[in-house]
């Protein structure tokens, strides 16, 4: 017995082929577009930025330590303790300005992928794809958007701190003596723990941007520390008080 070519359930299947033979003869402009190549480059520097705080800490704890060592035990020679806070602090500064250009490269690469995905939407035929695709993008968009504000939240308490550092730097250059000393300790003793503060709150940025980069990434990274699991409403909040950086403190 022979199947009649006009019954409803071979119409449906003859509609469905001759769409996606349609469809297939469209021009595949994600396969030139490659956006994860976009997704890479934003998880690159996430990752980069992730060593730039690092280092940025490393030197904040170089800092205060070259400092307390002229503070509270100097030793014969003050102008060689000196020298070393004072190339201390100069590489803390570098290592700043290293940590906020990471921070604008993070920006800038999170604008082009998320650009590059809009372009894929706008191309998009089926509406429950796009859709689906679309509340990804603003979930990753969410996420990437949280992390450059912790990030400039972090940075904007750095900036002032090293400006305090400088500020001693300038009352000890003309009275480098034991009584300039002498008239600096509480003022050191006072930022100190807020330093401590601050470094604690520049690891967990570090572990952050690390994780973000590779949930970003095409590459499957292995968890080192698989039991590291960020929580985003967890993070320190850094506050100014009387615009004093020995006051800050930061609080979880």
């Amino acid at each position: 017995m022979k199947t009649n070519p006009k019954t409803p359930g071979l119409r449906v299947l003859h509609s469905v082929a001759a769409c996606i033979l349609a469809m297939s003869a469209l021009p595949l402009t994600g396969c030139r577009t490659a956006g994860f190549k976009k997704s890479d480059a934003a998880a690159d520097s996430l990752r980069q930025s992730s060593a730039a705080v690092q280092a940025e800490s490393r030197a904040l704890g170089a800092t205060i330590q070259s400092l307390n060592h002229l503070v509270n035990t100097p030793q014969g020679d003050l102008r060689r303790q000196y020298k070393a806070f004072g190339n201390s602090l100069d590489r803390l500064i570098a290592r700043c300005d290293e940590a906020d250009g990471a921070l604008q490269k993070i920006r800038e690469r999170r604008d082009n992928y998320l650009k590059a995905w809009n372009n894929e939407l706008s191309t998009m035929t089926f509406e429950i794809v796009r859709d689906n695709s679309e509340a990804r993008r603003s979930a990753v968009s969410n996420q990437l958007d949280t992390i450059c504000q912790r990030y400039e939240q972090t940075q904007t308490v750095v900036h002032p701190l090293i400006a305090y550092f400088q500020d001693i730097r300038k009352t000890l250059d003309p009275d480098l003596t034991l009584g300039g000393l002498e008239s600096v300790k509480n003022l050191v003793a006072k930022t100190e723990n807020n330093t401590r503060k601050v470094q604690s709150a520049l690891a967990q940025l570090t572990g952050e941007l690390a994780e973000s980069g590779n949930r970003l990434s095409s590459t499957i990274v292995a968890e080192a520390n698989s039991n590291r699991e960020m929580n985003s409403s967890s993070a320190p909040s850094l506050q100014s008080r009387n615009n004093d950086p020995g006051e800050q403190t930061a609080t979880r």
